[in-house]
C-alpha cells in the first residue's frame, strides 16, 4: 500500500505493527516475589501454569523444556530487559510451572575441602 505523502495525501498507510511495551507486558510491576540472580538456573515446575500465559511467558517455558537455561538467557530468549524477565520468570514460579533446582555449593565453600588444602599448604610448608 502507498504511504501518504503532502502529494498524494489520499494513500491509505499500512499499520505499523508494534510489540507491547515492556511494563505492559509485566502489568506495569517492576519488583519480584523472589530473590533471582542472573545466573540462576531455571527448569520446567511440576504444575502448570494457573493462568493463561503471556507469549514471553511461553517463550520461557518452551526454553526450558528443551534444556535448564539462566535468568539471563531467559531475558535474551523473549528479547527484553533483565528485570521484565525476572518478574515474568517469578510469575511462573510462584505458579509452579518453573522450578528452580537447588544449587550446587560454591567452589570453594565446602569446608572440608578448604581443611584438605590447608593441611597441603601446611605439608608443602613443612618439606625441606
Amino acid at each position: 500500500m502507498a504511504v501518504p505523502t503532502s502529494r498524494n495525501p489520499a494513500a491509505v498507510a499500512e499499520p505499523i505493527p508494534r510489540e507491547p511495551r515492556t511494563y505492559a507486558i509485566t502489568r506495569g510491576r517492576v519488583q519480584t516475589t523472589r530473590d533471582l540472580r542472573l545466573e540462576a538456573q531455571l527448569v520446567p515446575g511440576r504444575h502448570t501454569a494457573r493462568r493463561p500465559v503471556s507469549a514471553e511467558e511461553a517463550q520461557i517455558l518452551a526454553a526450558c523444556s528443551i534444556r535448564s537455561i539462566s535468568v539471563a538467557e531467559a531475558a535474551h530468549t523473549i528479547g527484553r530487559p533483565v528485570w521484565a524477565a525476572r518478574v515474568l520468570v517469578s510469575d511462573l514460579l510462584d505458579t509452579g510451572a518453573l522450578a528452580m533446582p537447588a544449587a550446587a555449593p560454591a567452589p570453594g565453600r565446602d569446608p572440608a575441602v578448604l581443611r584438605r588444602v590447608l593441611a597441603g599448604l601446611d605439608a608443602l610448608d613443612r618439606q625441606p
